[in-house]
Formats: structure tokens, sequence, C-alpha cells
């Protein structure tokens, strides 16, 4: 399942839009806090884990299943990077981050 198929398309060009405003910054995901479960948040993170922006969007439908196949692909590749030896502040400033088409497009 991809990003711009459980938010549409309009909604995730425009997140990633916004996230490409916080090129320097990790993007962290989460639920909404409204408890909706169309709502994701996204978090511009800072290098010093500070949240400095967030952007709520909706998608067209629930971002439950998208989030956590999201969040198992980050533990998996961070799984990767470290039975090679690589440690968090060795790569992208710290942040774990995957190839982009993975699992947005």
């Amino acid at each position: 399942m991809k990003l711009i198929h459980v938010l549409g398309e309009e909604v995730y060009r425009d997140l990633m839009k916004w996230e490409d405003e916080y090129e320097n910054c990790g993007i962290a995901y989460e639920y909404t806090r409204d408890g909706s479960p169309y709502g994701l948040l996204a978090k511009a993170v800072d290098k010093s884990d500070v949240v400095i922006a967030e952007k709520v969007v909706y998608g067209k439908y629930p971002i439950r299943p998208w989030l956590e196949a999201f969040g198992a692909q980050l533990d998996d590749w961070a799984n990767q990077l470290k039975e090679q030896g690589i440690t968090p502040d060795q790569y992208n400033v710290g942040y774990t981050s995957c190839p982009r088409e993975s699992l947005f497009e």
C-alpha cells in the first residue's frame, strides 16, 4: 500500500511539497490527535530533536495500515544498517531514512 493511494494524489502532493520545505529535517509520522482513522500528523524534527513544524492531512482511506507498514519498513532498514555496523549518527545526520519510493509512491 502506497501513501499516495491512502491519501489521494492531491493531498499526497501537498504533503510532499511541505516536506520539501523542511529538507534539512527528519520527518516523523503519527496518528492525528483528533483520533480520526484518516488523519496523518507529519512533524519536521531538527537535528536537536525539536519539532519545528507540523502538518495534518486527511486521506481517502484509513491511515493505520500504511503507518504500521511504514514503521515496520523503517525498523527493518535500521536493523539492516545495524547488522552492517552502521550507527544512526553515521547516516543522514542521525535520522533513519529509507528510499523515498518505497511506501510513498
